[in-house]
């Protein structure tokens, strides 16, 4: 087979993922040029199966092996003997745009210890695991981005962590329901609240006060990770934003809701994220007309 041909097929398996997957991205990735699109949707594609593969149903023992496998073919892929459609993509962007392979290992480890480890003694522990899910994934899009500068890693950094504990806010009873608490320990002891209380949605003061510390580190974080956006191009930059502005929105609505996330999943709906688009697209276009 032509290898263009097959390269080409390759990245249109990585687009089918992310349609059918990415909900909240989506939107953001629609703004990039071609090639840098092409490169985040086998960044995203990876991740999606990566993610699936320890959340899915079987044992851990079957789970982890399966995660081995990936690290298996992430290697091949790294040095051109890409052997699956989505590695074969993912070996291309990588090879172009200069991600470094150990990001990828790095979000494998934290997926890993996502099997076993299901609690969080301090928001220490708590970060460094948002780091190796979250963080990890801004670090492999800022070359692609065209972020280029040092000084960009760190907000890059920051922005993944807030974006994973506005998650962790979001998904708490679901997680729970699932046996994972990534609260830390330290914490709901320091307010009051129990795992049984967790369990049950119960929505009291003690955990109001648990919501409100968190969303206060994930606002500084924001805060922080917005600031990456110096260091993007104006032709990638909508993409970045758009990640921004509609988890910063999610935990606005947190906020709004007096923490309870309990009864409904929050999150903007799909003409706001298209208004989001909209604003933001038309804001680029200005800035580089």
């Amino acid at each position: 087979m032509n290898p263009t041909r097959a390269l080409l097929r390759a990245y249109g398996t990585c687009t089918q993922i992310v349609r059918r997957n990415a909900r909240n991205f989506y939107y953001a990735f629609l703004s990039l040029p071609k090639a840098e699109r092409a490169a985040i949707h086998a960044v995203y594609a990876f991740c999606r199966l990566a993610d699936d593969a320890a959340d899915g149903t079987g044992s851990v023992r079957s789970k982890k092996a399966r995660l081995d496998e990936y690290r298996r073919l992430l290697d091949r892929a790294v040095a051109g003997r890409a052997e699956d459609s989505v590695f074969i993509a993912l070996s291309d962007a990588i090879r172009r745009f200069r991600i470094s392979p150990t990001l990828f290992h790095d979000l494998l480890d934290g997926l890993t210890q996502d099997l076993t480890v299901t609690r969080y003694e301090t928001y220490d522990d708590m970060k460094r695991y948002c780091y190796l899910v979250a963080s990890t994934v801004g670090l492999m899009c800022l070359p692609i981005f065209g972020a280029r500068d040092e000084k960009a890693k760190q907000h890059g950094v920051d922005l993944g962590l807030a974006l994973q504990i506005t998650n962790i806010l979001r998904d708490v009873g679901e997680d729970a329901a699932r046996g994972r608490i990534y609260l830390p320990q330290e914490d709901l002891r320091a307010h009051g609240y129990t795992e049984d209380e967790l369990l049950r949605g119960v929505v009291n003061d003690a955990f109001r006060a648990l919501m409100s510390q968190q969303a206060a580190r994930a606002r500084k974080l924001y805060a922080s990770g917005r600031q990456v956006l110096r260091y993007i191009p104006e032709r990638t930059r909508a993409c970045p934003e758009l990640m921004y502005r509609v988890y910063g929105r999610i935990l606005e609505m947190i906020v709004e809701a007096d923490y309870n996330v309990f009864d409904r999943r929050l999150g903007p709906g799909k003409w706001e994220k298209v208004r989001m688009v909209g604003e933001v697209w038309r804001r680029t276009a200005l800035s580089t007309s």
